[in-house]
């Protein structure tokens, strides 16, 4: 029929949302187009009108003013909230890929696996390297405070030894001055006096053999124990050795004091004259050693600072090792391609066996536990939305759903070339009933809601003989053709622009129907029943 016709043409503009309630007061009641033609057919059949023809039951519409809102309705697409193409990082062979297209898969799951035999032994020979590292680094943190006390170990023995060498001297120059005078005494013969002096050196020899036997005890007890070196034992036991000379010196002078000068007394001033000299030559040799040897001490401070610095440079080197170690585990789990967020094989792009170069496609890994649909929004919608704006979208896939989202992006920008802006709409979709690529629709509101005459698009008929669209007001037991107008469709609904002012009756269903024809109201709607549209 021609109403059909242009019914389908009126389809095709605005989608209008019409508030659910305020349709409904349209409606007192509808039946389906089957069940009405059976109940009029037999109702035809059973009741005549005054002229002898039939009165048909028929049921009726109010018709009434309805506020309704103007949509745009937008197309867009469903994309995945986020993607990742994962890809090679290292040179080698896939050896397994156990995922396949569609599969799910979590946050480090294994996608693929390389051959990793040359990184692992990497990973060894770094590690190997490092132990080597921190064991030299160890054991010269180790030794360094044990060559810190000995380097002042040292230093303080060979001040000790500088002073001993010096008070040695000091003695021997002594010895050497006391054994001129007593050769001197010697040549000159003997005098009382001279005994008495004699008597004296002998018991100052005597007096100093008991001292140096006391320190060479004490040399002795300490290099038993290891608390001195060796070399303090021989210099104490020379000491004493000295000594015992001195005091047999002095006896020997005490004697030929006494007994008077004799040849073999003068032999003997003589030679311990000489031995004198040699002794205070030996003295001043040990002092010169010792005074190296408290220079070589007092270079100990360039040693330890040259044992720092070994110590920072093995820290270095160790440093290094680890960081040679790092580099090869992080180079051997590259070998292991990982999912980098729980989603789906979208694509997969290589296959076991492929040798593959750094930077080459694995994978592309989908997020659509939540997913977010794009679209193009005109100007007259743009200034009404904001961020995290809850929104309703549907997709062609699934006509009985809808899914709430909100709106996660917005542009502040409109296309040069559609002036539209792109939004991006973020939906929850915990049972991925919504996939990538699926078309969908979002209906945004346009201006203010405005009232419009609306009736059921089935109670208006298209005149076959060319009169135009028409509905049957019910007035006074009789069905009168009115002539309308139409407009915007509203879903089920078709706005009426003229021919109706509100408040009319018509019929429902008025395919049957003639202008003039008896009618009567279906008695048990009494026009107050309302259905809500579906």
């Amino acid at each position: 029929m021609r109403i059909n016709r242009r019914l389908r043409l009126l389809a095709s503009g605005s989608i209008v949302v019409v508030t659910a309630i305020a349709i409904g007061r349209l409606v007192v009641r509808a039946q389906s187009h089957a069940n009405l033609q059976a109940g009029a057919t037999q109702t035809a059949s059973s009741e005549a009108s005054d002229t002898g023809g039939p009165i048909l039951l028929v049921d009726v519409i109010e018709v009434r003013k309805v506020s309704v809102q103007q949509t745009n309705g937008l197309i867009g697409q469903v994309e995945p909230y986020r993607t990742a193409t994962v890809a090679a990082e290292v040179a080698d062979r896939i050896v397994s890929r156990p995922i396949q297209r569609g599969d799910r898969v979590v946050q480090g799951g294994l996608l693929v696996s390389l051959t990793a035999e040359t990184a692992q032994t990497g990973v060894l020979q770094a590690t190997h390297l490092l132990d080597q590292a921190t064991a030299a680094r160890r054991q010269a943190e180790t030794d360094y405070p044990r060559t810190v006390i000995e380097t002042d170990a040292n230093r303080q023995q060979a001040s000790a030894q500088v002073a001993q060498a010096l008070a040695d001297q000091d003695r021997a120059k002594a010895q050497v001055v006391q054994a001129a005078a007593g050769e001197r005494r010697t040549l000159t013969l003997t005098r009382q006096q001279e005994q008495h002096q004699a008597e004296d050196a002998l018991a100052q020899t005597r007096a100093e053999e008991r001292l140096a036997k006391i320190q060479r005890d004490r040399q002795v007890y300490l290099v038993r124990e290891g608390a001195a070196a060796r070399d303090a034992l021989d210099r104490a036991q020379a000491t004493f050795d000295t000594a015992v000379a001195r005091r047999q010196s002095a006896e020997q002078a005490v004697s030929l004091a006494k007994e008077g000068a004799r040849q073999e007394d003068r032999d003997s001033a003589g030679a311990l004259l000489t031995a004198a000299q040699a002794h205070a030559a030996s003295a001043a040799h040990q002092v010169e050693q010792a005074r190296a040897a408290l220079r070589f001490a007092d270079t100990g401070d360039t040693r330890l600072a040259a044992a720092r610095r070994q110590i920072e440079g093995l820290r270095a080197q160790e440093k290094q090792a680890v960081d040679g170690v790092r580099q090869a585990q992080i180079t051997l789990t590259k070998h292991s391609v990982r999912a980098p967020f729980n989603g789906r094989v979208l694509t997969t792009m290589a296959d076991v066996g492929d040798m593959l170069n750094p930077g080459a496609p694995l994978a592309l890994i989908g997020e659509i536990a939540r997913v977010k649909a794009t679209f193009a929004v005109p100007e007259l919608s743009r200034s009404a939305l904001r961020l995290n704006q809850p929104v309703m979208i549907t997709v062609d896939a699934l006509p009985n759903h809808h899914f709430r989202g909100r709106i996660s992006a917005l542009t502040y920008q409109a296309d040069a070339k559609t002036r539209s802006f792109p939004i991006e709409v973020t939906v929850a979709n915990p049972e991925e009933a919504l996939l990538p690529n699926m078309v969908a629709r979002l209906n945004l509101p346009v201006g203010g809601a405005a009232q419009r005459l609306l009736i059921p698009a089935s109670a208006v008929l298209g005149d076959s003989s060319g009169g135009g669209l028409c509905v049957f007001v019910l007035e006074k037991g009789r069905a009168r053709r009115q002539e309308v107008r139409l407009g915007t469709p509203y879903a089920d609904y078709v706005e009426v622009t003229a021919g109706l002012t509100g408040g009319e009756q018509i019929a429902a269903a008025p395919q049957r129907l003639s202008d003039g024809v008896a009618v009567r109201l279906n008695a048990t709607d009494n026009g107050s029943l309302a259905r809500r549209p579906r």
